[in-house]
């Protein structure tokens, strides 16, 4: 069994807003494979199900806000007897540029705090996480108002590009066998119109080969855009 997690926080308020690419991404997937959140209150969640290969995945959006996604992710978890080895985080990274994206799995939370939150409630930090850049280092704004800040048009046409090139991510989370071992996960950078794969090498495995998880990587201009939003507790 596979749990896969889009992070972001419910509301309409929130919806186009920078920290919510993991909500956003769980609602593609919930349109691709034309499936239904519904709201389970055990778990502080809206969740839906699939089976993918044989595979049961639960996709999920906590609804208690960023900063305690982990009491949604850990009731999920103690629930289902999950593997944290078979967790997939889907985020915003502040820090990369818009549109680029990474896999990176048993890394740091880069100060965002819905994944401090999970690994705080799971008490471990190896799961597998997928980001994708929503502004860069160079931000001329700060920090909470930039990913409570909406995407321009511009910036929204580049996240299109992006969601595009993704839509077999559940696929290939699932065809790597992750049950086998921890992976450990190299990512490489590229530029637009180029696309590179992400390799999983099984520590434990006898053959020690790689499996493919192939997701282009996207890299593009930063777009600058000046908001001012209302900081509120518990959504950064």
């Amino acid at each position: 069994m596979k749990l896969v997690v889009g992070l972001g926080n419910p509301g309409k308020e929130y919806e186009n807003t920078r920290h919510n690419i993991g909500y956003e991404l769980a609602d593609m997937f919930a349109k691709k494979y034309n499936c239904s959140f519904r709201t389970e209150r055990k778990f502080e969640a809206d969740i839906f199900d699939i089976n993918i290969n044989g595979e049961k995945v639960i996709v999920a959006k906590p609804l208690t806000y960023m900063n305690l996604s982990g009491n949604a992710v850990k009731k999920i978890v103690d629930f289902y007897n999950i593997n944290s080895q078979d967790i997939l985080i889907m985020h915003d990274d502040l820090d990369m540029v818009l549109g680029k994206i990474k896999v990176v799995n048993n890394s740091s939370s880069g100060g965002h705090n819905g994944l401090k939150s999970i690994t705080k409630a799971i008490q471990t930090r190896d799961y597998v996480r997928f980001k994708i850049g929503i502004y860069g280092k160079d931000r001329m704004i700060d920090a909470i108002d930039c990913v409570l800040g909406k995407f321009s048009k511009e910036q929204r046409k580049v996240l299109d590009e992006v969601y595009a090139k993704v839509g077999n991510l559940l696929e290939d989370f699932v065809n790597c066998d992750i049950a086998c071992s921890r992976y450990k996960i190299y990512s490489c950078d590229t530029f637009l119109s180029s696309s590179c794969s992400v390799i999983f090498y099984t520590r434990q495995c006898s053959s020690l080969l790689p499996i493919l998880f192939r997701i282009p990587v996207l890299l593009v201009s930063e777009l600058h855009v000046h908001v001012q939003v209302q900081h509120k507790h518990g959504v950064f």
